[in-house]
């Protein structure tokens, strides 16, 4: 049981020991509720063979709830000295969130943010003051924005002992025979390392976070209105801050998106309710068209509103709860619903105006016509996730002058998102 408490507690005061009881007993080992049973979370005892089976699946998801994922990463440099970002994807299997009163068991939880690259290829977070100090303000400062490695921690003493961690340097040119802004990690060792275990890749500071954005985002009942929004310190409610989820029914059954005047595109609100319960799969999905039990087509499209309310970001009753912690634009932290599912097997893809003129270098003509209808096109990431949806987001444009920021609009602006046919909803 010793080695279940001191093997795999959460260090939640970063002393190196298990000295409170929540780091290492969180739930109750025989029923899985988040009450403390006084036994080490991470202890497992078998009896015979078909309870050691049931242990060592225990064990090993117990593992998995404390890992964190991440997918390829997509590179955009758009000067010509190589500044400019890369758009990262990452998600956590499990996390449990301290609502104040009780703790919350989020599961599934998908980020997507981004990060400056700069001259020199470093990594770099987004700070607006010296020494990696204050909020994110899209600029890229060399002597503001720290450093950032991920590596593995390969020494035996420390408390990371092969696990995966986020190194923080400063560049403010106190190492020998540097200067601030230089590219140089000005310290022999980081000033800060958090492991990727312990949620150390979310507590880096990234230009922007869209899972983060896509949280504070208004559900609505559809994009163009709601009659509860806003909510205090959140985002407002306007034509671009509202939640708009696009999808399709087949009507027509041609198997293409057709039936006239886009009548077989969609909004997905619950507005559609009585058009998209057949595609839904939920439990009633055999009476949505059930013409001879008014009761239970009823209680279909009922089922079917809900499914949709929850997917547009909104909690509901009987369905899984995603109530977490949030920054929000102030820096105050307020509860919302996570609404980014995890992003598994899908990097982000980013599309914008041509980088490269091919029709000087190489006189293509046709496609100098390609680069001025799409120079000034506007920079998207797109994203897949387990959530069943396409996120687009507003990914920015990077300048290498020394312009100000407008802001005009957050730079993660969701641009919208878009649901296949074939809906598959988990709930």
């Amino acid at each position: 049981m010793q080695a279940g408490k001191n093997g795999g507690f959460n260090d939640q005061n970063a002393n190196g020991v298990p000295d409170l009881q929540s780091e290492w007993d969180q739930v109750d080992n025989v029923t899985g509720l988040l009450i403390p049973d006084g036994v080490p979370d991470t202890y497992f005892e078998s009896q015979n063979a078909n309870d050691m089976k049931e242990k060592l699946l225990a064990s090993i998801t117990s593992i998995l709830q404390v890992a964190a994922a991440g997918t390829s990463v997509s590179v955009l440099a758009t000067s010509s000295t190589g500044e400019g970002a890369i758009y990262q994807a990452y998600f956590f299997p499990n996390t449990f969130v301290n609502l104040g009163t009780d703790t919350n068991q989020v599961i599934w939880t998908g980020y997507t943010q981004g990060l400056f690259i700069d001259k020199f290829g470093n990594l770099r977070e987004d700070y607006s003051a010296p020494g990696c100090t204050g909020p994110p303000d899209g600029l890229l400062v060399l002597t503001h924005d720290c450093i950032i490695r991920i590596r593995l921690e390969t020494n035996p003493a420390s408390t990371n002992f092969n696990s995966v961690v986020v190194d923080r340097f400063k560049d403010d040119g106190t190492a020998s025979g540097s200067t601030a802004g230089d590219g140089i990690a000005d310290t022999a060792t980081p000033f800060l390392t958090v492991p990727v275990s312990t949620g150390g890749v979310s507590n880096v500071q990234p230009v922007w976070e869209g899972g983060r954005r896509l949280a504070l985002l208004s559900p609505g009942a559809t994009c163009e209105s709601s009659g509860t929004w806003p909510k205090s310190g959140n985002l407002t409610e306007s034509g671009r801050t509202c939640r708009r989820i696009l999808t399709w029914a087949d009507l027509s059954n041609g198997g293409g998106v057709s039936g006239g005047a886009g009548t077989e595109t969609l909004e997905f609100s619950a507005a559609q309710a009585a058009t998209l319960c057949p595609y839904l799969g939920g439990v009633n999905v055999l009476d949505c068209n059930n013409t001879g039990n008014a009761a239970a087509k009823t209680a279909a499209q009922n089922e079917a509103t809900n499914l949709i309310t929850w997917v547009r970001g909104s909690a509901v009753s009987g369905l899984r709860d995603r109530t977490f912690n949030v920054v929000n634009d102030s820096g105050a932290i307020v509860q919302a619903q996570w609404k980014l599912g995890d992003v598994v097997d899908a990097s982000p893809v980013i599309v914008g105006g041509p980088s490269t003129r091919y029709d000087v270098i190489y006189g293509d003509q046709t496609y100098a016509q390609y680069f001025q209808r799409y120079k000034d096109r506007r920079q998207v990431a797109y994203v897949g996730a387990n959530d069943g949806m396409l996120h687009a987001f507003n990914a920015g444009f990077f300048s290498n002058d020394d312009r100000p920021i407008d802001g005009s609009g957050p730079t993660v602006q969701v641009r919208f998102t878009t649901l296949p046919k074939r809906l598959g909803t988990s709930t």
